[in-house]
């Protein structure tokens, strides 16, 4: 696979991660919720079991919520290295870290909230990011292969 083939799939990774990060996270009585939205439809008076309420019981880490905007954040850088040539790579292990930590985190909350269920956005997302992950890394390789062959 050539250097420039997997900068290109990084980037359809990249680009992939930001619109799954506006697709429905959580399913709930209410309809389908986006990552954006969590916090403000989850922590409210009616919800009173909701994970994302600052006083809860049942999770010590409510504000998860936030942290997801890492995940649009760091595809956006990645999707910029990805097209300048000159910039590394790594940025791509980054997003596809967050975005593997944040699905995980959040499918194993959202199983404690009672009527609530992961939609299509967290698997997605995970998958997107070991994906991103693993053709990061072979761009890193061919990289490093292709300046080998042009110091001979």
């Amino acid at each position: 696979m050539t250097h420039t083939l997997s900068r290109i799939i990084i980037g359809i990774c990249a680009v992939a991660l930001i619109a799954v990060f506006f697709q429905p996270w959580v399913r709930g009585p209410g309809g389908g919720i986006s990552a954006p939205r969590l916090r403000e439809n989850l922590e409210g008076t009616h919800h009173f079991l909701s994970v994302f309420k600052k006083k809860n019981r049942v999770s010590h880490n409510y504000a998860i919520a936030p942290w997801l905007w890492a995940i649009p954040g760091t595809a956006g850088v990645t999707l910029v290295a990805a097209a300048i040539p000159i910039f590394p790579l790594w940025p791509g292990f980054l997003a596809g870290g967050a975005a593997i930590g944040a699905s995980r985190y959040l499918q194993a909350e959202v199983e404690r909230i009672p009527f609530h269920r992961a939609a299509e956005g967290p698997g997605r997302t995970e998958r997107l990011g070991y994906v991103l992950s693993v053709f990061t890394a072979m761009g890193m390789v061919t990289r490093r292969r292709t300046r080998r062959s042009r110091r001979r």
